[in-house]
């Protein structure tokens, strides 16, 4: 099938980019994530929920930076399309002079998930708005709101050929945007906030368990001005129930 031919080079080539591009800008950070993400869906009616759990590391992964726990129900509109809501809190940390200090922020969000195939390519687009409270170190009790929205879009392919991704090992190829468009001056004074673009080899064990590593670069907007480059080694394991 020529489109599982060109969906294989496609992901091969991003990846020697990003690969390539992590060594020639080693001078940047280094972060490790971890995310841990349990599914539930209700087999005799459409609703669901879900929880993710991102444990994030400072530079050279040195320390505990960022803490996001992240509930939220969901309700299946047909098979195509999944509709979300949820809260997240988000405590990050900072170290000077080996003392750790704190900030956190809240957040309420709304989504929306459609899926589709095209060929042996299994793609998912994401849309999501978020509601942020966010506070700073020197300031932990006082908090600036922000709006920003997310697109993201998932492409998974199925290396055996199983059009039912039930088992086996699959690639994925990601990108994700993120612009503030409501207070911007609370984080980086900028409507384009980040991007993220992510490219990984997972497993998936039956229908329950999937395991997912990769390499994502992030290019996010400071209130400097300039554009920071992160090079993060990601490792997801996703879970799922049926209720």
């Amino acid at each position: 099938m020529k489109i599982l031919v060109y969906f294989k080079r496609y992901l091969l080539v991003c990846l020697l980019l990003v690969l390539s591009s992590a060594t020639l800008l080693a001078q940047n950070i280094n972060t490790a994530w971890l995310t841990f993400n349990t599914r539930f869906q209700s087999a005799k009616t459409p609703w669901g929920g879900f929880i993710d759990i991102p444990l994030r590391t400072t530079d050279n992964y040195e320390h505990l930076q960022q803490i996001i726990i992240r509930p939220a129900i969901s309700y299946k509109l047909n098979n195509h399309f999944t509709a979300a809501a949820g809260y997240a809190y988000v405590l990050n940390f900072s170290y000077k002079n080996e003392e750790r200090l704190y900030s956190d922020e809240h957040r309420l969000w709304e989504q929306v998930i459609y899926n589709h195939k095209w060929g042996s390519v299994l793609f998912y687009h994401r849309l999501r708005n978020e509601h942020r409270w966010i506070s700073s170190v020197v300031y932990p009790d006082d908090y600036k709101t922000q709006q920003r929205i997310r697109y993201s879009l998932r492409g998974m392919i199925w290396f055996n050929q199983d059009l039912l991704f039930e088992k086996g090992f699959y690639g994925v190829l990601q990108d994700e945007v993120m612009f503030n468009y409501v207070n911007k001056e609370t984080t980086n004074n900028s409507f384009f906030d980040q991007n993220r673009l992510y490219t990984a080899i997972g497993f998936k064990f039956k229908r329950l368990i999937d395991l997912e590593g990769g390499y994502m670069n992030q290019q996010q907007k400071q209130k400097s001005g300039a554009t920071s480059t992160n090079h993060i080694i990601q490792l997801t394991m996703f879970t799922k129930f049926t209720l």
